[in-house]
């Protein structure tokens, strides 16, 4: 029973390793991805500003 446990235990600590790594690989590319899409939501942002300014005027008027 105790050999078993202690199989467990050895499996247990590799996956969290290897886990480990892939979720700072994950992490990595989800930061990438946010930047890129932060870069476009500030251009799309930019783009909207004169529309979306002109759609409030509208609103409050």
């Amino acid at each position: 029973l105790h050999k078993e446990r202690d199989v467990g235990a050895a499996e247990t600590n590799d996956s969290v390793g290897s886990g480990a790594t892939s979720w700072t690989n994950l992490l990595a590319d989800e930061a990438q991805k946010t930047e890129a899409d932060s870069l476009v939501s500030a251009r799309a942002r930019r783009a909207l500003d004169p529309i979306l300014r002109a759609a409030r005027m509208r609103d409050c008027s």
